[in-house]
């Protein structure tokens, strides 16, 4: 089974609030939806980390929020893409 990650994870591993990842999952729509687990609470998976990573490490050097989602998207294709192979 595979590691599923808490909100407070994600700010561990990534620095990145929770108002932050809420803006970005609902307002952006970065991610697919999340799984929801007992009592609600959102957890994320091992993919979910490393797309959050990508998009933020897209923002940090300068991209644009429209520029790093669709960057985000290619990376990720690009790696199921590999991964096929």
């Amino acid at each position: 089974m595979e590691k599923q990650y808490r909100q407070k994870d994600l700010k561990k591993l990534l620095g990145i609030e929770r108002n932050r990842i809420f803006q970005w999952i609902n307002v952006y729509r970065i991610l697919e939806k999340p799984n929801v687990g007992t009592g609600g609470r959102i957890k994320y998976s091992t993919e979910d980390i490393i797309t959050l990573s990508i998009f933020r490490t897209l923002l940090l050097v300068g991209f644009t929020v429209r520029a790093a989602k669709k960057m985000t998207r290619f990376v990720l294709n690009s790696i199921e893409k590999t991964n096929e192979m």
